[in-house]
């Protein structure tokens, strides 16, 4: 399922594989995860290989994520920015936009860019300005274009759920050297 793209004494970059548990995996491979992909998504996943390495990078901020998804419908416009309220039911694990803040409701911004419009869905390009919990999932649910797949938050269409983490930015804490991954 996962595959190493990239290892040194450090850091290691992973593949993560569909339906894989990123601190599991992560465990698995004697490393701290500096960031989480839900069991959904797919993609590259930056695991810290000793704890300098992960004070230096698992602070928010510190990595810059882009992500690819299938979303359902036509996007009106080719690029924007969600900017949305969210609260998270743990109990439910589950997301929702609410229209004003209270006890753990948290802002959730991103931006996206059209990258292919294709019949019945579009495929787009996500760079998170915050990290919530299915914060791509909701927000773009609740613009009306849920992620191809994603049943949960309202999706039409069934099968695996087309969200990747397809890039990652980060300075290597050995050296400070900035290192992209796609």
């Amino acid at each position: 399922m996962s595959e190493i793209i990239y290892s040194d004494a450090d850091v290691t970059v992973v593949n993560k594989g569909y339906g894989e548990d990123s601190e599991r995996l992560a465990e698995s491979l004697g490393a701290f995860p500096c960031h989480r992909l839900d069991r959904t998504t797919t993609g590259l996943l930056l695991l810290a290989k000793n704890r300098r390495a992960a004070a230096l990078l698992c602070a928010p901020g510190k990595i810059k994520k882009t992500y690819t998804a299938l979303l359902e419908g036509a996007l009106e416009n080719d690029s924007g920015t969600l900017d949305d309220l969210l609260w998270h039911d743990a109990r439910r694990n589950k997301s929702y936009v609410v229209r004003r803040v209270r006890a753990g409701v948290k802002r959730a911004v991103l931006e996206y860019r059209v990258t292919a419009r294709l019949e019945n869905c579009t495929a787009a390009e996500i760079k998170l300005h915050t990290g919530r919990t299915h914060q791509i999932r909701v927000q773009f649910a609740n613009a009306g274009h849920p992620v191809r797949g994603d049943r949960r938050y309202g999706a039409k269409t069934g099968g695996d759920i087309a969200l990747r983490c397809s890039g990652l930015e980060f300075t290597h804490p050995n050296g400070g050297k900035v290192r992209f991954f796609i």
